[in-house]
């Protein structure tokens, strides 16, 4: 009985010490920069084409029990829009566009510090519940619309966490599983994961990403239903000593349709993106 008990306690030790864990040292500063492209056909109603440029800076400020509290903000964002010949910018590292109107909007929130905490075993993120001080005031500039999304609350703890991966206990090169726990937007994502390599403290994976479903916003007064079918390919770089995500690649493929004052309209949408990690 002993022996068993001694047995048990032995292999409990060894996948404790086996399992990928989040490693962050208190100030610890990690910088982000996502650069991406998008392209949209609406059929009828026109195409549209839009690039950014983000960088953001993840802080450490304490190390507790199982998790990481910390900051996020975002120090850099440069925007191109071009749609039906209507062409716009912004740069936020010129005063002008700071000043203008698409700048104003934004607020204080290029710079702000939003609070997050770290789950250190599973990667997860929460934020500090408080309210955004995004602007909610209706706005018919699309670009403005797209800014405000990327400097909101949530989304800054989406992207902290988008950075981390845990690498399952026991994974080796070529095997492949499944994972369809995350929804967004009512919608659940179903990904697979194959582990392409592990050589010198680096994994490299390959995710491929599906989801379809249905989202509702509004322009110019109007109700607008969005149906999306989502396909993504992605491949990861991962330290596995801190589960850190050191760079990724990803296209996404959107085929759909925009249903507006009861007319239907096909959209297709393609997205290019870089993301690394310092």
């Amino acid at each position: 009985m002993k022996k068993n008990v001694l047995f048990l306690a032995i292999c409990a030790a060894t996948f404790n010490s086996n399992a990928q864990t989040v490693q962050f040292k208190k100030g610890q500063l990690v910088t982000i920069s996502n650069s991406s492209t998008q392209e949209i056909d609406m059929g009828m109603a026109g195409q549209m084409n839009n690039s950014s440029k983000l960088t953001s800076i993840l802080e450490i400020k304490e190390v507790v029990k199982n998790s990481y509290k910390a900051i996020v903000k975002v120090s850099k964002l440069s925007m191109s829009f071009d749609a039906m010949g209507e062409q716009q910018t912004f740069d936020s590292e010129k005063e002008a566009d700071i000043q203008n109107e698409i700048g104003k909007s934004l607020g204080t929130n290029i710079g702000k510090e939003f609070k997050i905490e770290i789950d250190n075993n599973t990667g997860k993120v929460t934020t500090e519940k408080k309210a955004d001080t995004t602007s909610t005031a209706k706005n018919d500039n699309p670009l403005e619309g797209i800014m405000n999304m990327t400097v909101s609350n949530e989304n800054n703890g989406a992207l902290a966490e988008s950075i981390i991966f845990v690498l399952p206990t026991y994974k080796k090169a070529g095997d492949s599983w499944q994972d369809s726990s995350e929804v967004k937007n009512d919608a659940r994502i179903y990904k697979t994961y194959t582990l392409k390599s592990v050589q010198d403290g680096m994994a490299t994976l390959g995710l491929i990403s599906k989801s379809n479903g249905k989202t509702t916003t509004e322009a110019q007064g109007m109700q607008i239903d969005l149906m999306m079918d989502i396909k993504s390919d992605a491949e990861l770089l991962v330290d596995t000593k801190t589960s850190i995500i050191k760079k990724i690649t990803r296209t996404i493929n959107i085929d759909g349709s925009m249903e507006v004052m009861g007319q239907s309209l096909p959209i297709t949408a393609k997205t290019t993106e870089l993301v690394e990690v310092n």
